[in-house]
C-alpha cells in the first residue's frame, strides 16, 4: 500500500478486546494534533485530577472524553467474535441511541478511551495514513498537567 500525502486520516477502525467487551470500533480523528494531544493528556492526567478533587466526576468526564472520538462501531462479516449483539443474539446497529447505551455501560468508556489512545500508537489501526510523530513535547505536557486542564473540546 502506498503512502497518500495529500489524504488526511478521517476515521480508524481498531479492535477493542478488554474485560467482557470485543468490538470492533470506529474513532473519529480530530484534525488537529494538538486536540489528539490534549485529549491524551486529560485522560492520562485524569486520576491525579481527582485526587486533587475528590468531588470530580471522573466517569462522566470519561464518558464525555469517549463522546469525542467514539464515532460506533461496525459488525464485520466473518468476525461475529466483533458484533455488538442483543439479549437474543442479533447484531445491534450502531445508532446515537445504541451507542449512548453502549457508552453508559460499566468500564465502556474508559475501555473506548484507552483503546483510542492505543489505536495512535501501535500501528494496527487501520488509518490509511502514518501514525503521528512522538518529537512534539507529548512527556512533558503530561508531567506538568495541572488540575484546570480539561477534556473539552476547543
Amino acid at each position: 500500500m502506498a503512502f497518500n500525502l495529500d489524504r488526511s486520516a478521517r476515521e480508524i477502525h481498531h479492535e477493542i478486546h478488554a474485560e467482557d467487551l470485543s468490538i470492533m470500533a470506529v474513532f473519529q480523528l480530530p484534525d488537529d494534533i494538538d486536540e489528539i494531544d490534549d485529549f491524551i493528556v486529560g485522560i492520562r492526567t485524569l486520576a491525579k485530577r481527582f485526587e486533587e478533587n475528590e468531588e470530580g466526576r471522573i466517569m462522566g468526564e470519561m464518558r464525555t472524553a469517549a463522546n469525542r472520538v467514539f464515532t460506533g462501531w461496525v459488525n464485520p462479516e466473518g468476525r461475529e467474535d466483533l458484533w455488538v449483539v442483543n439479549g437474543a443474539g442479533e447484531p445491534v446497529e450502531c445508532t446515537p441511541e445504541n451507542r449512548a447505551k453502549f457508552l453508559s455501560r460499566h468500564g465502556v468508556a474508559s475501555a473506548i478511551c484507552n483503546a483510542f489512545i492505543s489505536a495512535l500508537g501501535d500501528g494496527e489501526a487501520s488509518t490509511g495514513n502514518s501514525k503521528p510523530s512522538r518529537g512534539n513535547g507529548f512527556a512533558s505536557r503530561v508531567k506538568d498537567a495541572t488540575p484546570a486542564d480539561q477534556l473539552t473540546p476547543r
